[in-house]
């Protein structure tokens, strides 16, 4: 049953009526600081959409720490946004989410880049390649380790199926060294993959 039906479906942050986007009125969506840019990280290219601070950075906050997982909705259509005006003409058969491992997905109740990937492919119709790229190692998060250590944290976390030259995109939450997203293309890459593009709703 979908318990989303049965929420407010005012502003998250002020309470007015929503506009276009789920749970933001358009003022508060206008403060967010939609800032696209291609990031150059661990001599590889990303891109980024949002910087993380103010608005944005409360709404990961809530939807990833304080189990507001109805704000999933609102996430998918930010990353919408950031295909359609950031980063518009990618050629890719599909996309694939930095997943959480079994454990943190048992411990937190659910998987916040598959949630947001599952209503991203509705609200903009490009595949979910979701049983591509699996994350087999626990491994502390990343936000409690220094910069020299989130590097060698990921190395050797995901495995992903065999894969003929396709294009894919891997969406993240929030980018900073980079060592996530560039540990994810490469797994892909060595899979088999064609092009393989990685793009953070924030850093």
């Amino acid at each position: 049953m979908n318990l989303d039906f049965f929420l407010d479906p005012s502003c998250v942050f002020c309470g007015q009526d929503p506009g276009e986007l789920a749970y933001l009125c358009p003022d508060c969506l206008e403060d967010l600081p939609f800032a696209p840019q291609i990031i150059h990280k661990k001599n590889q290219d990303f891109m980024g959409s949002f910087l993380y601070t103010g608005k944005m950075k409360d709404l990961l906050t809530r939807y990833k720490f304080e189990d507001q997982r109805y704000l999933k909705t609102t996430l998918a259509q930010l990353f919408a946004k950031a295909l359609m005006e950031g980063f518009p003409g990618l050629s890719v058969e599909g996309f694939v989410v930095i997943p959480s491992s079994p454990g943190r997905k048992k411990k937190r109740g659910f998987d916040p880049m598959d949630l947001i990937g599952q209503d991203l492919e509705r609200v903009y119709g490009l595949s979910y390649k979701k049983n591509i790229l699996k994350k087999h190692k626990e491994n502390p998060l990343q936000i409690q380790l220094s910069t020299g250590q989130r590097e060698e944290n990921v190395q050797g976390i995901f495995s992903a199926c065999p894969l003929k030259g396709e294009n894919l995109l891997v969406l993240d939450d929030i980018l900073t060294t980079g060592s996530t997203l560039g540990e994810a293309r490469k797994t892909l890459l060595e899979a088999g993959a064609g092009e393989v593009y990685g793009l953070s709703l924030s850093y």
